[in-house]
């Protein structure tokens, strides 16, 4: 594998558009209701202009498999992950997180399906510790 991650350009509105209305990705998020078009376009163009909002695709041999998304709220980085369903379940998930905490410095939250243990497990394993369970999540975080 060669891994990379690069910064989101807006070639990748459409992509993203795919990726997050994924039955998987959908059924795995907070908020599980499937994305409009118009609701997603202007998403992205907001947070590709936010300077608070740092998002990238990781690409494997150039191709993308997933992305994520760092968005500055208080005093922390709240993160937002997925890998594309034909990479998942060949540890993409934890070598993205690796790449992107890369990028970053400060405190890392996140929160996490409680009924997703996939994703729990890549948080403990790269140093995440849980700091509440909430009815339906579980929240993570991370001091660099």
């Amino acid at each position: 594998m060669k891994l990379q991650l690069r910064k989101v350009e807006e070639k990748d509105c459409l992509l993203l558009f795919k990726w997050i209305n994924d039955p998987e990705v959908r059924k795995n998020a907070l908020t599980p209701k499937e994305i409009g078009w118009e609701e997603h376009q202007e998403w992205f163009s907001n947070r590709t202009r936010s300077e608070n909002t740092k998002l990238y695709i990781l690409e494997n041999e150039a191709e993308p498999v997933g992305q994520i998304r760092f968005d500055w709220e208080n005093d922390y980085w709240k993160i937002s992950y997925s890998v594309e369903k034909n990479s998942r379940g060949q540890g993409l998930g934890t070598k993205i997180l690796e790449l992107g905490l890369n990028k970053i410095d400060g405190k890392v939250k996140a929160w996490v399906k409680a009924d997703n243990p996939k994703s729990k497990k890549i948080f403990e394993k790269l140093g995440f510790h849980q700091v509440a369970h909430l009815r339906e999540s579980v929240e993570y975080e991370l001091i660099k």
